[in-house]
């Protein structure tokens, strides 16, 4: 940009040669600061040049890094699903009730459906397994991550 703001400069002959000269100087100085301080801070940027080639160099030779979260995602999705699975089949348990006539606001739902257990036992039996299936999930996922 400042070598095209001094190529202005050299070519017109109107008010905005001294606004391209100006910005030509500014750019040229601009630039200068910044070629000080790259030198200045050399060493720093061939240390973090050498540490970024260190770990490229590294990760080419271990491409276990790469595949073991991946691994990790693709049990955790399985499981999370075979889980949902799980949850769904503890829950359907009880006796489930069509009601076609429900509406909630006034807005009709055909797909509706309840679910009752019969009596406290199977309640308390149902909340016992999904906290157990629940507990199993959060152990499961430490056990996968540690």
């Amino acid at each position: 940009m400042t070598i095209g703001a001094f190529a202005y400069y050299g070519q017109v002959k109107n008010d905005t040669k001294n606004a391209a000269l100006a910005f030509g100087i500014v750019g040229a100085l601009m630039s200068i600061l910044f070629c000080i301080a790259v030198y200045c801070g050399w060493n720093s940027l061939k240390n973090a040049i050498d540490v970024i080639d260190a770990s490229a160099d590294f990760l080419a030779g271990t491409k276990r890094i790469i595949g073991v979260p991946f691994v990790y995602f693709v049990i955790m999705i399985f499981y999370f699903f075979f889980w949902i699975g799980c949850i769904m089949c503890v829950y359907s348990m009880g006796t489930i009730i069509p009601r076609p006539d429900y509406t909630v606001g006034g807005v009709w739902i055909p797909q509706y459906k309840e679910v009752q257990f019969n009596g406290k036992d199977q309640s308390s039996q149902v909340n016992w397994i999904l906290f157990f299936l629940t507990f199993g999930l959060i152990w499961f996922t430490f056990f996968l991550d540690h």
